[in-house]
């Protein structure tokens, strides 16, 4: 191996070192103690996080089909490929790093709170993939 290709491959390295230890630094928001969760404040929280994942989605899909994306129709590459708690590869050739940043923290993703928002959008593709591909 070259030179050259030696240090590129450890300047990608050292970029996705960089870029999962910001991920790992980030702090979610905290609550205020004296704020209280209603069901229309978690509404709209998961309304917001359903528009930013299917602006996402679509960005994704400009490029590469649904199949491709989900590795045959998978739903946890959709999670990865889609970064919703953070994007675990390198990123693609020519990406653009806020294109990956999570959606959620990997709290908020474990809790299982979105999980139907996730399975809607994910279930809608993959009807949308099969119509264009039966």
């Amino acid at each position: 191996m070259a030179n050259k290709e030696k240090r590129a491959k450890r300047a990608k390295l050292k970029a996705k070192q960089q870029r999962l230890a910001k991920q790992k630094t980030q702090q979610p928001n905290r609550v205020p103690q004296d704020l209280y969760v209603t069901d229309e404040g978690i509404h709209l929280v998961k309304q917001s996080f359903k528009e930013d994942l299917e602006k996402r989605l679509e960005k994704r899909l400009q490029s590469q089909s649904f199949d491709e994306l989900t590795v045959g129709g998978s739903r946890i590459r959709f999670d990865m490929a889609l970064a919703i708690d953070g994007y675990p590869f390198e990123l693609p050739e020519g990406a653009l790093e806020e294109d990956y940043e999570p959606l959620l923290s990997t709290d908020n993703y474990m809790s299982g709170m979105f999980d139907d928002v996730i399975d809607e959008v994910f279930n809608s593709a993959l009807k949308r993939g099969k119509e264009h591909h039966p």
